[in-house]
């Protein structure tokens, strides 16, 4: 049997996901065939047409595949699609590693459960599984913890679950929002999270390995020299008062 792995790239709407997995693809190891589960809850299932663009702009058709889950997050409503797209890319030998982008409000906890499930059912069928091997989440330090003090429980349970807890967007970020959230991820459970602070979702290629986990405090954090940024992509987040328009958005 042959276990594919796979990680997770998480966080909220807007934070850098699909940035950071394009990042990635592109300076990954020649050659590595990458599949992307992209999880959109919407059913226009903007997300994963969008990185079906950026995927054609990069050339790397040949090398990536994109797997669209829409109309549901995976960890409630549209966990049963979410499965079914394990199974199929468990079984393709052509695929090297596994990338799941969920939608921004995902639980983690879940999801983590989901895949460890699946894999224990397809071993027991004497089939290829899935080994998670890091679960990362990238949060915005402006605003985690919040102006107020004060930081969301869906946030801690999001940082909880985490294998590596990523401040991205520190380019606009003061000094003094950086130290915050160094000082609230260091009051979160599982004090040995790696915990990293970059900008442009540029992250370091190991973060994608087997060892993800560190032995350090997250006070020992890692800055990431950050190249010439690639085009991020265009997330962006509405107030709750607005409406879409389903035909039209279905359109773009």
């Amino acid at each position: 049997m042959r276990d594919t792995p796979i990680h997770l790239v998480a966080g909220p709407l807007g934070v850098g996901k699909s940035t950071a997995i394009l990042d990635f693809l592109a300076r990954r190891e020649a050659g590595e065939r990458i599949a992307v589960l992209v999880n959109d809850c919407g059913y226009s299932g903007l997300d994963g047409q969008r990185m079906e663009q950026l995927r054609g702009s990069a050339d790397l058709e040949k090398e990536l595949e994109i797997i669209p889950v829409s109309g549901g997050c995976v960890c409630c409503s549209n966990n049963y699609n979410f499965t079914a797209g394990l199974r199929q890319l468990s079984e393709r030998p052509d695929i090297d590693r596994i990338l799941v982008e969920p939608s921004g409000i995902v639980f983690l906890d879940v999801i983590k459960t989901t895949i460890q499930d699946f894999s224990k059912r397809q071993h027991g069928d004497g089939r290829n599984g899935l080994v998670l091997q890091s679960v990362i989440l990238l949060l915005n330090p402006a605003r985690t913890p919040s102006p107020n003090g004060m930081t969301p429980p869906f946030y801690v349970h999001l940082a909880t679950e985490s294998d590596i807890l990523v401040a991205n967007w520190c380019d606009q970020a003061t000094h003094e929002q950086i130290d915050a959230f160094h000082h609230w991820a260091a009051t979160l459970p599982a004090p040995t999270r790696r915990v990293l602070q970059t900008s442009h979702g540029v992250l370091p290629i190991e973060v994608f390995s087997p060892s993800v986990a560190s032995n350090r405090s997250p006070a020992d954090a890692d800055t990431v020299q950050t190249p010439a940024p690639h085009p991020p992509t265009d997330s962006h987040s509405w107030p709750s008062a607005c409406i879409f328009d389903l035909p039209k958005l279905s359109a773009l």
